[in-house]
């Protein structure tokens, strides 16, 4: 995984480009991850909600919709 460069990241946000992938980064600031947290595009919220580091509470304060197969893990 590569590490998140701060303009870059603040230059996805405002281009609204990659989202998706930069919420899955690990070293994405946290300020950023909150930014995303609240993103129109549901995919990218669902991204952050996967993110290990959110405890449960705030997991449940992102609005987003889980399908069948977005658990975050591979159907074996």
């Amino acid at each position: 995984m590569v590490t998140v460069v701060r303009a870059d990241a603040e230059r996805c946000l405002a281009e609204r480009t990659h989202l998706a992938a930069l919420a899955e980064n690990p070293s994405l600031p946290a300020d950023l991850v909150e930014r995303l947290a609240a993103d129109p595009d549901e995919d990218v919220r669902l991204a952050i909600s996967l993110r290990p580091e959110l405890d449960e509470t705030r997991r449940m304060e992102i609005d987003f919709t889980a399908g069948d197969f977005d658990r975050g893990d591979t159907v074996q």
